[in-house]
């Protein structure tokens, strides 16, 4: 994987497995397919948007919607290559960029970032309201109100330790759940990294799991499911894996889902039709090394 592909798996990761929902798209969906069906988008590393696509971006946070983006995005026209302004969105301005890394209020540092350089950005908050500050107590995390939205800014090259509780904060502070949760199992350790998708039609669902961290079991509970569904809902145990099949992965409960409506569109970034349908396995999975290390702090022991 290439550095700056890196760089956007610390923010991916935490939301594949907060099985919330997670879909990518490209910045021309912005203003194209719309976004309406999303609660979330989350833009690390960002730099080049088309004026359109920002517009776009604007009139869905206006809308009610949440965007996230880091410092030094959506800063270049793509189009016409020349500056571009969202201080407006985010309700502040970005007095300096800084080289050297500064611990958040937790000590974890910023590292410095592959794409555009630099490790944190020094704010001046016109509107923005900061959410979380670095040991130094300036602003790291902002939010600001933009119409019925909110837009957050997040001023450092976090760790993935704490670009995943960046994440994880901005999902609980906006009451964004869980499409599949998880519940404890007594006498069990509950997996902390397990990416779920509910894929199915007609009334008949699978639901897949996959724990790619330590091993663990857990009840599968699902809060809400789509419209049309029928039939038994049965446990699961996620069950660790340290390798994907060679073929379409095999589905841990297979079966229907059980009595919902459909509750809404998902989050994180999948289109309101529901989960995506997992793909084609392939060979062996082995994770990037800084991402290892963040499994490896969670679970105490690495990924075999």
């Amino acid at each position: 994987a290439t550095p700056g592909t890196m760089y956007l798996l610390r923010y991916s990761t935490p939301l594949l497995v907060s099985r919330t929902g997670l879909d990518v798209i490209r910045d021309r969906d912005l203003a194209e397919q719309g976004l309406s069906g999303y609660r979330l988008i989350v833009m690390p590393s960002n730099r080049r948007i088309s004026g359109k696509a920002l517009a776009a971006l604007k009139k869905y946070v206006a809308a009610g919607g949440i965007v996230a983006a880091d410092f030094g995005s959506l800063t270049i026209d793509d189009d016409t290559h020349a500056a571009l302004d969202a201080s407006e969105l985010f309700g502040l301005k970005v007095k300096a960029v800084s080289d050297h890394s500064i611990a958040l209020e937790d000590g974890d540092k910023t590292d410095r970032r592959f794409v555009g350089g630099g490790s944190f950005a020094v704010l001046d908050c016109l509107g923005a309201k900061p959410v979380m500050k670095f040991a130094d107590g300036s602003p790291a995390v902002t939010v600001n109100a933009f119409g019925r939205g909110k837009a957050y800014y997040l001023a450092g090259s976090f760790s993935p330790a704490s670009a995943a509780t960046v994440m994880q904060k901005i999902l609980t502070e906006n009451d964004i759940a869980p499409k599949i949760a998880l519940r404890p199992l007594k006498g069990k350790i509950l997996p902390s990294y397990v990416e779920a998708a509910l894929p199915g039609r007609d009334g008949r669902f699978v639901l897949y799991l996959l724990n790619w961290g330590a091993p663990g079991a857990a009840a599968v509970k699902l809060p809400g499911l789509p419209a049309g569904g029928g039939g038994k809902k049965r446990q699961a145990r996620a069950k660790k894996k340290g390798k994907r099949p060679a073929g379409p992965p095999r589905p841990a409960v297979p079966g229907t889902a059980e009595n919902a409506a459909a509750t809404g569109s998902p989050f994180g970034g999948v289109p309101a039709s529901g989960f995506p349908t997992p793909g084609a396995g392939t060979a062996d999975f082995a994770l990037p090394p800084e991402l290892q290390q963040m499994f490896n702090a969670q679970n105490k022991g690495p990924l075999r």
